[in-house]
């Protein structure tokens, strides 16, 4: 077992009267001085570092929730139709969508087409006749831009714009009443559709369809920005893209490729790692220093710095470096570089990261030995373990009214992305 009063009388012996301290700290302050996990950004700099992909089988249940009730709400209606005879005709409707499908649209860059039937009742005044009430039927087709925009808790939201369908121009509703005597019914379809339409755009607006939370890490300054979109209406695809401020310039490419059985991808840049540490630890979220065995302690001599993470050779195994800067109340100070290596996988269709080894790189004392294995368990290590494993949690997006769960099939990583891809199921939390 290390002795570390042995390794003291030693280190007395060899270095004599000279003591590394001074240079020991200025060394360490240094590096905690460079640490800057944040940098401003602008729309045009800011990388992307996280991505989601969906399919349009998991786009229709989020649009179904998303517009459900505000469909229902928006073809409610009062209203007084005036015909070209002068005469005026009050009608109330009791409307809904049903049957709502969406589909990525080439109408423009980042559109989509919400498709869906009316249904509900129609209650109008004719001449000569009492209220007529009749079933309300027809088809409907909406079509909107998908755009980013940020929300008042400072996270980015994708929003359904149906305030520019008008603009677009490829939209449509087709109101029938086909039980009214024929001729009301020819007189009232026209209008009657035209005023659903407007009523649609006018109520509903830009519909949230979903939250972008980012990784959690729980420190004030992290900022999340809206940075890439892309729709491939041919694989029925959407890809959202999303930057941070942290200090990352590693971009994540599109997941535009999905298998038959999968309907999502959650992607990640391993860049963002070291400074989401650097942050947690800046903000004392983590522990900055260390007993020799690893465990967190306020008074601690072994002080931490990250240096780099990256993949190794194997594209599931990753490599945490950083540096213990000794420096006790008394005694000798000393260095060390050390490496945490750890593998990726799936564990019960959840992204998992397993330590295998933390072993002492280099050192300033020739021959030391530590109990580096210990350091597994050290909490910047696993805190990078939550991180990567949030950022590629169902956990990282919240859909409104709804619980999402996401089952991973396969796990993929290069130096630019870490892809999880499998199927997210998204379920209503109201009735």
């Amino acid at each position: 077992m290390f002795n570390r009063s042995a390794l003291l009388a030693l280190l007395a012996l060899s270095w004599g009267c000279s003591n590394q301290c001074p240079q020991i700290r200025a060394d360490y302050d240094q590096r905690v001085e460079a640490e800057k996990p944040f940098v401003t950004r602008t729309d045009a700099n800011t990388p992307t570092h996280f991505g989601v992909t969906l399919r349009s089988t998991v786009l229709n249940r989020i649009v179904q929730l998303a517009l459900q009730d505000g469909l229902a709400h928006a073809l409610d209606l009062t209203d007084t139709i005036e015909l070209s005879s002068g005469q005026s005709l009050s009608i109330k409707t009791d409307g809904a969508g049903a049957d709502l499908a969406v589909y990525a649209d080439k109408a423009c860059d980042h559109c989509l087409r919400v498709a869906g039937k009316l249904d509900g009742t129609l209650s109008v005044k004719v001449p000569i006749l009492p209220i007529q009430r009749v079933p309300l039927n027809g088809t409907f087709s909406l079509v909107a831009p998908v755009e980013f925009a940020r929300n008042d808790k400072g996270n980015s939201e994708v929003r359904l714009n149906l305030e520019k369908m008008a603009e677009i121009g490829k939209s449509n509703l087709d109101a029938q009443v086909a039980q009214l005597p024929p001729t009301w019914a020819n007189v009232l379809k026209g209008p009657l559709s035209g005023k659903l339409m407007k009523a649609v755009a006018a109520k509903l607006g830009a519909v949230t369809l979903l939250e972008f939370n980012g990784p959690g890490l729980g420190v004030e300054g992290l900022e999340i920005f809206p940075t890439d979109l892309k729709t491939d209406a041919v694989k029925g695809l959407v890809y959202l893209g999303f930057g941070s401020n942290l200090a990352a310039e590693d971009s994540v490419p599109p997941i535009l490729d999905l298998t038959a059985n999968q309907n999502a991808a959650i992607s990640i840049s391993p860049s963002i790692l070291v400074p989401a540490l650097q942050a947690a630890l800046k903000a004392s979220k983590i522990s900055r220093r260390y007993t020799d065995n690893g465990k967190d302690n306020p008074k601690g001599p072994l002080h931490v710095t990250l240096q780099s993470f990256t993949l190794g050779e194997s594209a599931q195994d990753t490599s945490l470096k950083f540096r213990l800067s000794n420096m006790p109340e008394d005694g000798k100070c000393y260095w060390v570089d050390a490496e945490a290596v750890a593998s990726m996988g799936l564990a019960n269709n959840k992204f998992s990261m397993d330590v295998k080894s933390v072993e002492l790189t280099d050192s300033s004392l020739p021959g030391l030995v530590l109990a580096m294995a210990n350091w597994s368990a050290s909490s910047f290590v696993g805190e990078g373990r939550r991180v990567l494993a949030k950022s590629l949690s169902e956990n990282i997006i919240e859909i409104p009214g709804s619980k999402t769960t996401l089952k991973g099939s396969a796990l993929t990583a290069d130096s630019h992305a870490i892809v999880l891809r499998g199927n997210l199921n998204v379920t209503p939390t109201k009735p």
